[in-house]
């Protein structure tokens, strides 16, 4: 399993990972307006710029969902 890893679909930023609940305050705290999909076990925001540097410098160990 692993432990964070995120992915994009269109506009939204998606991340999965058995880490996802440890993490739900710096989640919610770094991603403005980040919420829960049920359906899809994830935490979701909005895409913006330079997203990908902001998670990595919050979460070094995340993976990109090739």
């Amino acid at each position: 399993p692993v432990d964070l890893m995120y992915s994009e679909h269109s506009d939204t930023v998606y991340i999965t990972g058995t880490k996802t609940y440890n993490n739900r305050e710096i989640i919610k705290a770094t991603f403005k307006g980040a919420s829960w999909d049920k359906e899809k076990s994830a935490w979701s925001f909005k895409r913006f710029d330079d997203y990908e540097k902001t998670l990595l410098n919050v979460f070094p160990n995340i993976l990109k969902d090739q």
